[in-house]
């Protein structure tokens, strides 16, 4: 699991980590992307988002790793009230609770350098 904010350089993890066969990411599940897929939301609803992570998150039998990408916001009440996903912060409890779960806990140390990110990205769309 990379645990995040934006402009930390996950995607850039997430792609190296893709680029092993043995290796599936599933993306931010309950990220703003992810939501606006209406079959991916209606999953969410239905069988509510441990579960739904759960599911995701199950090995094939050629897969060594699976993983997710959860950046902070979206384990919110905030974030769950905008979606109309009232369950999303159980999921915090569940990522916590798990002890398999290795995680990657990514930062980017220079402030600057996020801030600079964020600004060329909002310019380059």
């Amino acid at each position: 699991m990379i645990v995040t904010t934006g402009r930390s350089g996950s995607n850039l993890v997430v792609s190296l980590l893709r680029s092993n066969p043995s290796i599936r990411e599933c993306g931010e599940i309950v990220g703003d992307w992810m939501l606006k897929q209406d079959g991916v939301k209606a999953d969410i609803l239905r069988m509510g988002t441990v579960p739904y992570v759960k599911k995701c998150l199950e090995r094939q039998w050629f897969e060594s790793i699976v993983g997710i990408k959860v950046l902070y916001y979206q384990l919110s009440h905030e974030h769950a009230e905008v979606w109309r996903v009232p369950n999303i912060p159980q999921l915090f409890d569940y990522l916590v609770g798990d002890k398999e779960f290795r995680v990657i806990h990514l930062k980017r140390q220079n402030l600057l350098e996020t801030l600079i990110s964020i600004r060329v990205a909002a310019a380059t769309k």
